[in-house]
């Protein structure tokens, strides 16, 4: 009986400590494409460390910029897959504006930005 307790706390225990370092390292390492894009001579080793630097201090808003999609992803399931045509770039859009705010690195284009742009 206690070696039942026992394990059915420490699954969740382990379990945990699997799933939450994972998301972090999701959420830490979503610029790696888009870094490798601009600048396509640099080493693997050196876009993983400006992953982390970028998303330092970022975690949480990374966090709840993506959970906010979950609608868009339910609605997609809902249209067998249809949505997703929308929802795709979309999604992919929204993250390269965030990885250029969090790098410091805005677009800036005169008329885009004076019109549409916060």
């Amino acid at each position: 009986m206690l070696l039942y307790l026992l394990t059915q706390l420490i699954n969740p225990i382990g379990l945990i400590a699997f799933i939450i370092p994972g998301i972090i390292f999701i959420l830490a390492l979503f610029p790696a494409n888009y870094i490798l894009y601009e600048n396509s001579d640099v080493s693997i080793i050196e876009i993983i460390k400006e992953c982390f630097r970028i998303t330092k201090k970022a975690k949480l808003k990374l966090l709840m910029f993506y959970l906010s999609f979950i609608e868009w992803y339910i609605l997609g399931m809902l249209t067998l897959g249809i949505l997703f045509i929308y929802v795709t770039p979309y999604i992919s859009v929204t993250s390269y504006y965030l990885y250029k705010k969090l790098s410091g690195k805005e677009y800036v284009n005169s008329e885009i930005s004076s019109q549409y742009m916060i």
